[in-house]
């Protein structure tokens, strides 16, 4: 996971989002410390709730983590280009194992890339092959 907190380029920037709200609350800037903190805070309370005995309660916490994490994403729903399909594809999601799933635009299949055989460009919205 990577936060861009104060740099504007070369995507979105947390301090940015919140100079662009300003108009309508009254938030302050983060520093670097404060969202270290409460980012930890944060995953205190989900590593509690996703650590529970109670399995069905774990699996509803992964499933709710998911929903969060998803909704909150930059990339959700973006297009982007696959290299080695020559085709461009939507961001649909990560799977159960925390890999990034695409919808293709020739044929609405959703297929499963994994990290150690991609990556993505952000600044290209390409993902590439890794040269193994």
């Amino acid at each position: 996971i990577g936060v861009n907190i104060s740099n504007i380029q070369p995507s979105v920037c947390l301090n940015n989002a919140i100079d662009q709200q300003q108009s309508t609350s009254n938030l302050t800037h983060f520093t670097i410390e404060e969202f270290i903190g409460r980012t930890i805070g944060f995953f205190q309370k989900w590593t509690s709730q996703l650590t529970q005995s109670d399995s069905v309660k774990a699996t509803a916490a992964i499933h709710d983590f998911y929903q969060f994490y998803e909704s909150h994403w930059m990339h959700q729903n973006k297009e982007v280009f696959v290299d080695k399909w020559q085709e461009t594809v939507i961001i649909v999601g990560i799977d159960d194992y925390g890999f990034l799933k695409v919808r293709k635009s020739s044929n609405g299949e959703i297929v499963t890339l994994h990290t150690d055989a991609h990556s993505f460009d952000v600044r290209q919205s390409i993902i590439r092959e890794k040269a193994m």
